[in-house]
């Protein structure tokens, strides 16, 4: 009986602690993780950096929003897409994609209330870039809120 207790207790102790999880990662800037695409052959691979910066003097959701991608190749499904991170050094992606030309595409999603329901995407711009193996790719995304952003490449 006694055990039955404790187990019950420990159980919803955990259940509550992973709701707490879940909800916290919604908010205070915090970013969903990115999907993870399988690897090719490092030899056939480049390395691809995008940084999202918000273009001087641009207004901001009231609530914030979040900076998605997709690295479109030439069949249904993205490459690569997710979420772009707060790091250190500020809104980064740094992966290793296989090498091709491909559509870079960013967009933001609004925060509705406290950014544990995101809204639409918003804010949309595409560009066509090119991965060559071996190399780095620098790519910014320039966000003006209420605008389409700017991909810049080089």
């Amino acid at each position: 009986m006694f055990r039955r207790r404790l187990r019950r207790r420990a159980a919803t102790a955990l259940s509550g602690a992973g709701l707490a999880v879940l909800i916290g990662a919604g908010c205070g800037g915090q970013t969903p993780p990115a999907p993870q695409v399988p690897e090719a052959p490092a030899d056939e691979t480049g390395r691809l950096v995008v940084e999202q910066r918000l273009v001087p003097g641009s207004r901001m959701p009231t609530e914030g929003s979040f900076g998605f991608y997709e690295l479109e190749g030439t069949g249904e499904l993205p490459v690569a897409s997710g979420s772009i991170p707060t790091t250190r050094r500020g809104l980064f992606v740094d992966r290793r994609v296989p090498a091709g030309d491909y559509a870079l595409v960013s967009y933001q999603r609004p925060c509705e209330a406290d950014c544990g329901r995101l809204g639409p995407p918003v804010d949309r711009c595409e560009e066509p870039i090119t991965v060559e193996a071996g190399a780095r790719l620098d790519v910014t995304v320039r966000v003006s809120h209420g605008e389409p952003c700017e991909i810049a490449a080089g």
